[in-house]
């Protein structure tokens, strides 16, 4: 049982990294109303990790794709 922590620990760390780089080129690529936001937004991602990852996800990604998904 003991093998099983470390392969955890590297699913949920590659997991955590996966997100982090998405999140961070979904801000890089995205068209902001100011540019000023794209900036802010990376610093957020780059500074939190994935704590800044999440929170953009919240605040921009997922309300975007919620829009984009509405008739």
């Amino acid at each position: 049982m003991y093998f099983l922590e470390p392969i955890l620990i590297l699913v949920i760390f590659i997991t955590a990294s996966v997100v982090w780089l998405k999140m961070l080129i979904d801000c890089a690529r995205r068209d902001f109303s100011r540019k000023d936001d794209r900036v802010a937004w990376i610093l957020v991602i780059v500074l939190l990790s994935i704590f800044g990852a999440i929170l953009y996800w919240f605040e921009v990604y997922r309300k975007s794709e919620s829009k984009s998904h509405t008739h």
